[in-house]
């Protein structure tokens, strides 16, 4: 799909969508790209970046179970390094279905408003009815509200796979630095 100027080994420029790329020069790609919202990343930019992530995390867990407290931040902190570059390639990628970055948010607030819902209900049961023989620790809405929030969240995820597995569009050149739709 990419027609322009080649770099070296047939490689497109770091502001175009480089289909056909292989999980190395995508995991590069992705950390050279850090924080560049702009442009547009193909579906194989995406998923390769998605499974390195994927594997890193794993990875991080199990080697930083065994240090209890001090493993957790360590996986914080690696969520936190990883953030605004997967932000950057969902964006990326969005733009090159012919979609605004925006639409990042929808999936985004499913999920995350979903998660903030199940913790404040958990975190409003009162505790001391745990010692009691005949109290009801979660109400009939309190479980209610948990299953529509798990919903929302399962929600987010289908949203957010069905919006980046969609295929390439031409007239998402638009987003390319000086772009214009073909």
């Amino acid at each position: 799909m990419y027609s322009g100027q080649a770099g070296p080994g047939g490689e497109p420029p770091l502001g175009q969508p480089w289909y056909g790329i292989g999980f190395v020069a995508a995991i590069k790609r992705f950390f050279t790209k850090y924080a560049d919202f702009s442009g547009r990343a193909s579906r194989g930019e995406f998923w390769w970046a998605f499974l390195f992530l994927f594997l890193a995390g794993g990875a991080i867990s199990l080697l930083t179970m065994p240090m209890g407290s001090a493993g957790t931040y360590i996986g914080y902190v690696w969520d936190l390094a990883i953030l605004i570059p997967n932000l950057a390639v969902t964006v990326r990628r969005l733009h090159d279905t012919n979609l605004s970055g925006c639409w990042v948010l929808l999936p985004f607030g499913l999920t995350y408003g979903g998660a903030g819902i199940v913790l404040a209900t958990v975190a409003s049961v009162d505790t001391s009815a745990l010692m009691s023989e005949d109290a009801t620790i979660f109400t009939p809405s309190m479980v209610m509200n948990m299953g529509w929030a798990l919903m929302a969240v399962l929600a987010g995820g289908i949203v957010w796979l069905v919006l980046t597995v969609r295929a390439s569009n031409p007239a998402g050149t638009r987003f390319d630095k000086g772009g214009q739709p073909r």
